[in-house]
């Protein structure tokens, strides 16, 4: 997903710059060696993506000039989303075995009828001493008890994924937020103001 959320800025301007240097280059060369907008565009892409075929290159001193500017600046260009795509699944992969948890509670909670908008129902019962907060001894027995199907150590590695402070303790949000990151901005969301001021947060007289 971020992979998506930065590479149409990439796309977008690699496209603007393609255009500029096929225009560039276009009016640079002679006629009777490159004849179309396309077959400059052909060029310029080839030469970007370092594919480099050979069927068409410059011959005039600025064209060759303009070509060796962009094999340069794509080349360093180019780099970008690599990298960005790299990073990303270096990061995935590095953490496949607490994204694949994750998703197995998350189906296991959902075949027992246990979505996001259950749970703080459930946190409630289980928070045995009112501390708002559910140590691992009180999380296994509410694994145990909703009968899950995880075992002592996927619970254990359950407890530290959600304990993202490594406090010793969860509370509700760092529970849900965990699970169901998508539902938890619908559910402690901003309010909007109007909801505030009924809830008597207005200003003080």
């Amino acid at each position: 997903r971020d992979c998506f959320e930065a590479l149409p800025v990439l796309l977008y301007t690699m496209a603007v710059m393609g255009c500029i240097f096929s225009t560039m280059i276009f009016l640079a060369e002679p006629r009777d060696n490159i004849e179309t907008m396309s077959e400059s565009a052909w060029l310029v892409i080839s030469t970007m993506t370092t594919v480099g075929y050979g069927d068409c290159v410059p011959i005039s001193n600025f064209g060759i000039f303009l070509v060796s500017i962009l094999m340069i600046v794509s080349s360093l260009y180019m780099a970008m989303p690599v990298a960005i795509i790299g990073y990303q699944f270096t990061h995935i992969w590095g953490n496949r075995a607490q994204i694949l948890l994750l998703q197995n509670a998350r189906d296991r909670f959902s075949r027992c009828g246990i979505g996001p908008y259950e749970i703080p129902t459930i946190f409630r019962l289980f928070d045995f001493d009112d501390s708002q907060e559910i140590d691992i001894e009180e999380f296994q027995g509410m694994i145990q008890e909703i009968d899950v199907g995880l075992d002592e150590k996927q619970t254990h590695q359950l407890f530290k994924i959600i304990d993202t402070d490594m406090g010793g303790s969860i509370d509700l949000r760092e529970l849900v937020k965990t699970l169901y990151p998508e539902e938890y901005r619908k559910m402690y969301g901003r309010r909007p103001r109007q909801t505030r001021k009924a809830a008597g947060t207005g200003p003080l007289v």
